[in-house]
């Protein structure tokens, strides 16, 4: 039995009442005081009958002793009515009844209803019932715990809305609610199933670094889902994050994406800017997709690391300083590594070695090199053009005949310079090649200079690249003013025009 069938004992008016009604408020005491008051006159007015008679018979005073007694005792039993019982008003819902001492203590628990399903679905909602009133006299205890009475008709309203909203355990991530069951052990077990989803043979620890929690709770019905795979699949998502960002003086593309947590690369692809394009002050609107969770694992790995070798240099006077020699090429060592390498989202973010051991120790290189200043004329190892002037002869065959050198015309007395620094070892006349020079320089590299017309150096001596040597001229074989030029390695004559500015 409901609070609305106990000690209900008559029903003076019934009337339908909107949702929307308010009703004025009925006070018990008020009626009391109405009632007492009239109650008084009517017991003046037997004792003021009373006292007009004192000289009637016996017989009419017993009567009228005996009309005041009934009179005291009425006064007795509805001066008592008004203490232990008030008019109210019964509320039905669909059934459901309970008594209300004004229609507007039903409208703020309604309300209360509507803004909490609003805050639930991020939505506005009014509920859609219909509340019907009755007036009637109730036990003054039944108002009293309408506290009680209070709460049951918040759940009796609450389920009204059961279409959009559900009892049920939510999976909060980060204190935001993503999807909710009946069954807390299925969320339990779908993140068990997610977190085992990124462990193999090399993992020691995987876990969800944000803040996860079950709470039980009213939550949205559009996000229940009771399926353990829908469950992993929804850990398994990316949400998109939008942001703004206002460049400063001296952002770049590469500090901003930082701050971003995104590469250069997708920053530049996100915004459709570059580093040249950025200007102090401007606003970049930008947009960046995140897992859902964050996932943190640990693997054990073990892989092979280079030792690099050391290279130690010994230096000696006698040698120029253009003199470098490797005695003892160095070698790499390698090495077996342990290591605990913890990634988030799979970008690693720490490692931590474990141990190391020496598969092969690395040999150190072993390099001497020359202090002495060099000389002016020490060769360079490069080759410049010795004579201003035009190809009239290349290099190589012409028709049957192979052509040693290379030939430049230019007129008589043109200065002929040294190609590259180095000891003249002939100086003379010889042969076709008319008056010639050779020079020497290292790793058996000579130059010849022929058909010149004057010559400026010695055997013996020493000139250094770009010194002036000689003067074109046309004596030996040769058909009109011009300088023949080889470079000879080794004894055999290679192009010319392949070693000039060529490094060594």
């Amino acid at each position: 039995m409901n609070n609305a069938e106990k000690n209900t004992y008559s029903i003076t008016e019934k009337s339908g009442i909107n949702h929307s009604t308010k009703a004025k408020k009925h006070s018990s005491f008020s009626d009391k005081e109405m009632f007492m008051f009239k109650l008084e006159r009517v017991l003046s007015s037997v004792f003021a009958s009373h006292k007009n008679h004192t000289h009637q018979s016996a017989k009419s005073r017993q009567s009228s002793w005996l009309l005041a007694a009934i009179a005291l005792s009425v006064l007795f039993v509805f001066a008592m009515v008004p203490m232990h019982f008030s008019l109210a008003y019964e509320l039905d819902i669909d059934g459901y009844k309970c008594y209300v001492s004004d229609p507007a203590e039903y409208h703020s628990v309604a309300d209360e209803v509507s803004k909490t399903v609003s805050d639930i679905i991020s939505s506005d909602y009014s509920l859609s019932v219909i509340p019907k009133f009755s007036r009637v006299v109730v036990n003054r205890n039944n108002l009293e715990t309408f506290e009680d009475n209070s709460s049951e008709l918040y759940a009796v309203l609450i389920e009204h809305a059961d279409s959009l909203i559900v009892h049920g355990y939510a999976l909060n991530i980060d204190g935001v609610p993503v999807a909710v069951s009946e069954d807390k052990t299925t969320l339990s077990f779908a993140l068990n199933c997610y977190e085992n989803s990124f462990a193999d043979n090399l993992t020691q620890d995987v876990s969800i670094t944000n803040d996860i929690s079950i709470e039980y709770g009213l939550y949205p019905r559009s996000l229940v889902v009771n399926d353990t795979e829908e469950l992993v699949a929804l850990m398994n998502s990316d949400i998109c994050q939008s942001g703004s960002y206002t460049v400063k003086s001296g952002d770049t593309a590469e500090t901003i994406a930082s701050a971003f947590g995104l590469t250069e690369e997708a920053l530049t692809a996100n915004i459709g800017l570059t580093s040249s394009m950025l200007t102090a002050g401007m606003t970049i609107n930008m947009e960046s997709v995140m897992p859902l969770l964050d996932v943190q694992v640990v693997k054990t790995e073990v892989y092979t690391e280079t030792i690099p070798y050391e290279t130690v240099i010994t230096e000696t006077a006698d040698r120029y300083t253009t003199y470098r020699k490797t005695k003892v090429k160095g070698q790499n060592g390698t090495a077996e590594i342990t290591a605990n390498v913890t990634y988030v989202n799979g970008e690693e973010v720490s490692r931590e070695i474990v141990s190391t051991a020496v598969i092969s120790e690395p040999i150190t290189e072993r390099i001497t090199i020359g202090t002495t200043k060099p000389p002016r004329w020490l060769p360079t190892g490069t080759f410049i053009m010795p004579v201003t002037g035009r190809v009239t002869s290349p290099y190589g065959y012409r028709g049957t005949e192979f052509h040693t050198g290379i030939d430049w015309g230019a007129n008589k007395g043109t200065p002929i310079y040294a190609s590259d620094g180095g000891t003249v070892i002939f100086a003379g006349t010889k042969g076709n090649y008319g008056k010639l020079v050779i020079i020497e320089h290292e790793d058996d590299v000579t130059t010849y200079y022929a058909h010149c017309s004057k010559l400026y150096v010695s055997k013996g001596d020493k000139v250094a690249q770009g010194d002036k040597i000689a003067a074109v001229g046309s004596t030996g074989r040769s058909t009109g003013p011009h300088l023949h030029f080889e470079i000879r390695i080794n004894g055999k004559t290679v192009s010319p025009l392949d070693q000039i500015n060529k490094k060594k």
